[in-house]
């Protein structure tokens, strides 16, 4: 994410902190697609992926006082639309979600969108240079525990 963007994303932070409409508006309409887009991947229908955004945005609101507008919005409203899609996906389903059940290229989809959303922060930068260090299986069962909120213990075998 550019420079202007972020700057921009921290200046709309700052007004929706302090309840401006507008403002919450305008960041809504910019990044609407791209978390539906991120939410898709997750619920597999774009129809399923907006109502997830929209309920991401509300609860966005809702929070609204506590934003910190030093903290990265973007990677909150990133964090909100992963836990509200993977509770679509738990209220949706008809049996146990396991690990197995998963597309690989979901898992590896998400890793990169993280890769991402660090790369905005350099504490985050220098954790996710650490995790790529580990071995294969200990580095895929960390990046399920803390990124993706999976059970490492259903990892298979």
């Amino acid at each position: 994410m550019g420079s202007p963007e972020r700057q921009q994303i921290a200046q709309w932070a700052r007004s929706i902190k302090a309840s401006d409409e507008s403002a919450f508006e305008r960041l809504f309409h910019h990044l609407h697609p791209r978390m539906v887009k991120f939410s898709c991947r997750y619920v597999h229908t774009k129809t399923s992926a907006q109502d997830v955004v929209q309920e991401s945005f509300i609860k966005l609101w809702q929070k609204r006082t506590s934003i910190d507008p030093e903290q990265s919005l973007l990677s909150y409203l990133y964090q909100i639309v992963r836990n509200r899609s993977l509770n679509y996906l738990r209220d949706h389903q008809t049996g146990d979600l396991t690990l197995s059940d998963l597309p690989e290229n979901r898992l590896r989809s998400d890793a990169n969108i993280l890769s991402a959303v660090l790369e905005e922060e350099q504490p985050g930068k220098e954790m996710l240079l650490l995790i790529n260090q580990l071995p294969g299986r200990q580095r895929e069962a960390l990046k399920l525990s803390r990124f993706e909120g999976l059970d490492t213990m259903r990892l298979p075998a």
